[in-house]
Protein backbone atom coordinates (compact mmCIF):
# COMPACT_ATOMS: atom_id res chain seq x y z
CA UNK A 1 0.00 0.00 0.00
CA UNK A 2 2.37 2.39 0.98
CA UNK A 3 4.48 1.71 -2.93
CA UNK A 4 0.87 2.98 -4.28
CA UNK A 5 0.55 5.94 -2.37
CA UNK A 6 4.50 6.92 -3.09
CA UNK A 7 3.95 6.20 -6.84
CA UNK A 8 0.71 8.40 -6.65
CA UNK A 9 2.30 11.31 -5.68
CA UNK A 10 5.16 10.98 -7.95
CA UNK A 11 2.26 10.48 -10.79
CA UNK A 12 1.10 13.55 -9.62
CA UNK A 13 4.19 15.71 -9.65
CA UNK A 14 5.27 14.16 -12.87
CA UNK A 15 1.86 15.21 -14.59
CA UNK A 16 -0.20 12.39 -13.71
CA UNK A 17 -2.47 14.83 -13.37
CA UNK A 18 -3.46 17.58 -16.14
CA UNK A 19 -3.95 21.41 -15.97
CA UNK A 20 -6.78 21.16 -18.85
CA UNK A 21 -9.52 21.77 -16.33
CA UNK A 22 -13.12 20.02 -16.97
CA UNK A 23 -11.69 18.90 -20.55
CA UNK A 24 -10.01 16.53 -19.17
CA UNK A 25 -12.28 15.67 -16.45
CA UNK A 26 -14.81 14.79 -18.79
CA UNK A 27 -12.49 12.50 -21.12
CA UNK A 28 -11.58 10.69 -18.53
CA UNK A 29 -15.12 10.10 -17.88
CA UNK A 30 -16.03 9.01 -21.45
CA UNK A 31 -12.26 6.62 -20.74
CA UNK A 32 -14.20 5.02 -17.82
CA UNK A 33 -17.22 5.00 -19.27
CA UNK A 34 -15.48 2.26 -21.77
CA UNK A 35 -14.78 0.02 -19.20
CA UNK A 36 -16.52 -3.25 -19.13
CA UNK A 37 -18.63 -4.40 -15.94
CA UNK A 38 -15.64 -6.67 -15.24
CA UNK A 39 -13.09 -4.28 -15.98
CA UNK A 40 -14.85 -1.56 -13.41
CA UNK A 41 -15.27 -4.30 -10.56
CA UNK A 42 -11.41 -5.28 -11.04
CA UNK A 43 -10.14 -1.89 -10.98
CA UNK A 44 -12.47 -1.10 -8.08
CA UNK A 45 -10.79 -3.99 -6.51
CA UNK A 46 -7.71 -2.94 -7.10
CA UNK A 47 -8.34 0.93 -5.52
CA UNK A 48 -9.14 -0.70 -2.51
CA UNK A 49 -5.36 -2.54 -2.76
CA UNK A 50 -6.62 -5.73 -3.73
CA UNK A 51 -3.36 -7.93 -5.18
CA UNK A 52 -3.76 -9.82 -8.50
CA UNK A 53 -3.88 -13.10 -6.69
CA UNK A 54 -6.61 -11.37 -4.34
CA UNK A 55 -8.40 -10.51 -7.28
CA UNK A 56 -8.05 -14.06 -9.19
CA UNK A 57 -8.95 -16.24 -6.19
CA UNK A 58 -12.09 -13.56 -5.95
CA UNK A 59 -13.40 -13.92 -9.02
CA UNK A 60 -12.14 -17.36 -9.91
CA UNK A 61 -9.59 -16.12 -12.40
CA UNK A 62 -6.26 -17.24 -13.32
CA UNK A 63 -3.67 -14.52 -11.95
CA UNK A 64 -2.60 -14.04 -16.04
CA UNK A 65 -6.29 -13.41 -16.67
CA UNK A 66 -6.41 -10.49 -14.07
CA UNK A 67 -2.59 -9.23 -15.21
CA UNK A 68 -4.36 -9.50 -19.15
CA UNK A 69 -7.86 -7.02 -17.45
CA UNK A 70 -5.36 -4.72 -16.24
CA UNK A 71 -3.53 -3.79 -19.10
CA UNK A 72 -6.76 -3.66 -20.83
CA UNK A 73 -7.73 -1.18 -18.17
CA UNK A 74 -4.77 0.81 -18.57
CA UNK A 75 -4.78 1.11 -22.01
CA UNK A 76 -8.55 2.27 -22.08
CA UNK A 77 -7.59 4.89 -19.25
CA UNK A 78 -3.93 5.64 -21.07
CA UNK A 79 -2.17 4.97 -17.92
CA UNK A 80 0.92 3.06 -17.03
CA UNK A 81 0.17 1.58 -14.14
CA UNK A 82 -1.51 0.69 -11.60
CA UNK A 83 -1.31 4.06 -9.47
CA UNK A 84 -2.00 6.13 -12.00
CA UNK A 85 -5.15 4.19 -12.68
CA UNK A 86 -6.17 4.47 -9.27
CA UNK A 87 -5.26 8.41 -9.47
CA UNK A 88 -7.42 8.40 -12.10
CA UNK A 89 -10.40 6.73 -11.03
CA UNK A 90 -10.43 9.26 -7.98
CA UNK A 91 -9.94 12.46 -9.73
CA UNK A 92 -13.04 11.12 -12.84
CA UNK A 93 -15.43 10.43 -8.74
CA UNK A 94 -14.37 14.05 -7.41
CA UNK A 95 -15.24 15.59 -10.77
CA UNK A 96 -18.74 13.45 -10.65
CA UNK A 97 -19.44 15.23 -7.27
CA UNK A 98 -19.17 18.41 -8.36
CA UNK A 99 -21.60 18.12 -11.22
Amino acid sequence: MMRVKASLRRSRRMGGRADKGNTWSVQSELELGTLTRREKDILEMVARGSSNEDIARQLSLSVGTVKWFNSQIFGKLNVKNRAQAIAKLHEMRLFQNKL
